[in-house]
């Protein structure tokens, strides 16, 4: 499942929580967090052929694009990709240095928060750089082996593989079949990220007028903020995502091409 769906789940877990008169206090963090996980685990054990087909889907675009030698399309990829991580990292860290002054300053206890956002921001920012590098050296060297040497070694990639699979059919036919209900999974998709979109701008207008209406929930309003802001973000980015799919499931660059690049080579 995309990333907004489990900011879905992590949103509506606290007023459930409620709702089943379950009084958490502090320990409503750790109860949200292993509702989040046990349910992310069942619903992709629930979706496993779905979330193959769709993974293979997503690395089935990338390499076609080096295999067919569409250097231009895997620059503009990558660059996109890149331009997404930095703006997400930038908040990220920000929200991280706010986290611990206000854990710091006005002794509140957001040390579970902070480590969270930090984890996270660490992962942004390190494949932030990895993208960056990466299109340094597709704009330094725009060439069909240069875009396999950044998918193979940059990327993990599998193109050896892919390789194999796509010189004897076309991409369509290399696909292992769709599952059943792809469709109605893509549909959930767009959803679930326009609703957490909608959930997120809802938590981060009530983070304002926390911090605006009294001065003793600065810290409370502040983690609202960020939550709803990251919230907003991953809604966005799965919600382009998701229509980007629906109109475009199964891309069709050459199919009838041949190779430019072996992996051998």
């Amino acid at each position: 499942m995309k990333t907004s769906f489990y900011f879905f789940i992590w949103i509506l877990i606290y007023p459930l929580l409620d709702l089943l008169g379950i009084n958490s206090g502090e320990y409503s963090f750790f109860l949200a967090c292993i509702a989040v996980i046990v349910i992310g685990y069942l619903v992709n054990r629930l979706l496993g052929s779905i979330n193959t087909y769709s993974q293979v889907l997503t690395k089935g675009r990338y390499l076609e694009l080096v295999y067919t030698g569409n250097v231009k399309a895997f620059t503009l990829k990558i660059k996109q990709e890149l331009y997404g991580e930095f703006f997400c990292s930038i908040y990220l860290l920000i929200s991280t240095m706010v986290l611990l002054a206000i854990t710091l300053i006005e002794g509140i206890n957001g040390w579970v928060e902070f480590a969270i956002f930090g984890v996270i921001a660490y992962g942004a920012i390190s494949r932030t750089l990895l993208l960056q590098k990466a299109y340094r050296q597709l704009r330094e060297n725009p060439t069909a082996e240069e875009c396999m040497n950044v998918a193979v070694d940059m990327l993990d990639l599998p193109y050896a593989e892919f390789y194999e699979a796509r010189k004897d059919c076309t991409f369509v036919e290399m696909l292992p079949p769709r599952p059943r209900f792809f469709t109605l999974y893509e549909w959930f998709g767009i959803i679930i990220s326009a609703i957490t979109c909608l959930l997120g701008t809802w938590i981060l207008m009530w983070g304002f007028i926390m911090i605006t209406a009294q001065p003793c929930y600065l810290g409370s309003g502040l983690i609202n903020l960020a939550y709803g802001a990251l919230a907003i973000y991953f809604g966005i980015k799965d919600l382009i995502g998701s229509i980007r799919d629906m109109r475009k499931l199964i891309p069709s660059p050459s199919n009838t091409a041949s190779p430019t690049q072996s992996p051998q080579n």
